[in-house]
């Protein structure tokens, strides 16, 4: 088999390649896990099912596009320019054939996910302040998860189906519109509830206390049961760990999904820069440093997979 990428990028596409991979591996590891402990039909589940999709349509595209690297760009270069002005590019870039099919597949998955983490901070937040205890709430829990994550598999769908739609593709703010507003709404409200969770745990944390039954006990009977004692040092070292934890995820989660949001919106931007003729040049750009940063834009989708499974 003969490789159409230049030789001097080959060395940084195998990186990327590899570095997808162990996404990849991390994905189906979380997915094991999951089945293993009876948690498949979780919001973790979930999200490892999606990323280990994004990410394996991902390493399609690379090796399709490690081995027809020059066909490829020849490719997009003519589909650019007979579609000038596309709204389709700002979000695709000049992905054609092959590649567009797979870029979809990613581009679902990633709003399937961007619903999931909106709707587990919302399930965790009533965690958090106890509305899960309520009565009446415990009788729709359950039910209001199921239909959550329905809804978040099948809304992407129908948003996805409607960018193939003729008229669609023809009204740029309608294209942009509902290519961005589940990921944008769903990360925003996600992010909101994490910065109430990481207040709620500083307000917990100023005041001494712990949301977290932290280590094994000895227990004492009682008339109503029974009480866990636990001496001062051994509570404190097992909060500590946890409280400290809890803070390092949310906060982590918090800054990955401002991230992605920025980046996002700035490929995009870029993409409708670079979409006009005098950008495009009059031949197919097959630069090394073009290749390059190809190559170097699979990694931030790949990373779902690393994000997800710590």
């Amino acid at each position: 088999m003969v490789v159409q990428l230049p030789a001097e990028v080959l060395g940084v596409a195998i990186w990327v390649l590899c570095y997808s991979t162990i996404s990849l591996i991390c994905s189906l590891l979380l997915v094991w896990l999951v089945w293993v402990h009876h948690e498949k039909s979780s919001y973790v589940a979930l999200l490892a099912y999606f990323t280990f999709l994004s990410t394996a349509a991902s390493i399609a595209q690379q090796i399709h596009t490690i081995v027809w690297w020059r066909d490829v760009k020849v490719e997009q270069y003519e589909y650019a320019i007979m579609n000038l002005g596309s709204p389709e590019i700002a979000i695709a870039g000049q992905s054609v054939g092959v590649d567009l099919v797979l870029f979809y597949i990613q581009f679902y998955a990633y709003n399937v996910e961007s619903m999931l983490v909106f709707f587990w901070a919302g399930a965790l937040t009533q965690s958090v302040f106890q509305y899960t205890d309520l009565e009446k709430f415990k009788s729709i829990r359950h039910r209001s998860n199921l239909i959550a994550k329905i809804l978040a598999i099948l809304v992407p769908v129908l948003f996805v189906s409607l960018l193939r739609l003729d008229s669609v593709q023809n009204s740029y703010a309608a294209f942009l519109v509902l290519a961005n507003v589940t990921m944008v709404v769903s990360l925003t409200l996600g992010s909101t509830l994490l910065v109430v969770i990481l207040v709620k745990y500083i307000y917990t944390r100023r005041r001494f206390l712990s949301w977290n039954i932290c280590c094994p006990c000895s227990r004492n009977s009682q008339r109503g049961g029974h009480t866990t004692i636990c001496s001062i040092s051994q509570s404190n070292r097992c909060c500590n760990i946890y409280d400290r934890w809890l803070v390092v995820r949310f906060t982590i989660a918090f800054i990955l999904l401002g991230v992605f949001q920025v980046a996002t919106i700035s490929t995009e931007v870029s993409q409708i820069q670079n979409g006009t003729k005098e950008m495009l040049g009059d031949e197919p750009n097959l630069s090394t440093s073009r290749a390059t940063i190809d190559f170097v834009l699979f990694m931030p989708g790949v990373s779902t997979g690393l994000v997800v499974s710590n």
